[in-house]
């Protein structure tokens, strides 16, 4: 996915305004219904003003369109998040428990920079309460799912620290491996979670019906 920031200039002057209604998308069936997941234009937009206002740092973020690269990765994520959180009611997994809803939200806090931004861009869109709920519970779930189905999978061995390490390949050049061994640790398994995400919604995706109708999904 493109920068927010760097991708903010090129918005398409014919997006719609700043809390759109109307479908973005569906999935699980053709047309929306009760055993569909339906996706809709502010639950893209909400999504993509909250990572654009983690990567202003705070500063309030402008009205009006968006660019369609970030619609554009904003909804495939969003389709992923759907397509997981389906397959975990299908294998009848736990619904998230209060503590993993709590948990949740306060990584939604992160993921738009912190309360105060989360806040201000609720405010700005119109955005109600109930959206960060739901936006929590069908994370939770995807999260659940994850963990239940990763059990042993992200492991990384000391060789493997010190290779990434060895290879310069990360962000802290010049710092000592024993200063860091943890840090790269996690970024190694954030690598390999990210790739078994991939792997579960390309899978997913070969299975499902999705019905794509916004016009910024190319």
């Amino acid at each position: 996915m493109c920068a927010a920031v760097a991708c903010w200039g090129n918005a398409a002057p014919s997006a719609a305004q700043t809390h759109v209604e109307g479908v973005a998308a569906i999935v699980g069936a053709n047309a929306p219904r009760a055993d569909a997941t339906v996706l809709l234009h502010s639950d893209v937009d909400l999504r993509a003003r909250m990572r654009l206002a983690r990567e202003l740092g705070g500063a309030r973020v402008p009205p009006g369109p968006l660019p369609e690269a970030l619609l554009r990765a904003t909804l495939d994520e969003l389709i992923g998040e759907a397509l997981i959180a389906r397959e975990a009611r299908r294998v009848q997994l736990p619904a998230p428990s209060q503590s993993d809803l709590r948990e949740e939200r306060r990584r939604i806090e992160q993921l738009a920079g912190g309360e105060e931004p989360l806040r201000a861009v609720l405010a700005a869109v119109g955005a109600a309460e109930a959206e960060l709920d739901a936006m929590a519970e069908r994370r939770a779930t995807v999260r659940l799912f994850l963990e239940a189905n990763l059990q042993g999978g992200t492991a990384v061995d000391d060789d493997e620290v010190r290779a990434l390490y060895e290879s310069g390949e990360h962000p802290f050049l010049g710092q000592e491996l024993e200063e860091v061994r943890e840090p790269l640790r996690l970024v190694l398994q954030r690598r390999r979670i990210d790739a078994a995400v991939t792997r579960w919604v390309e899978a997913l995706r070969a299975r499902a019906t999705i019905r794509v109708l916004a016009p910024y999904a190319g």
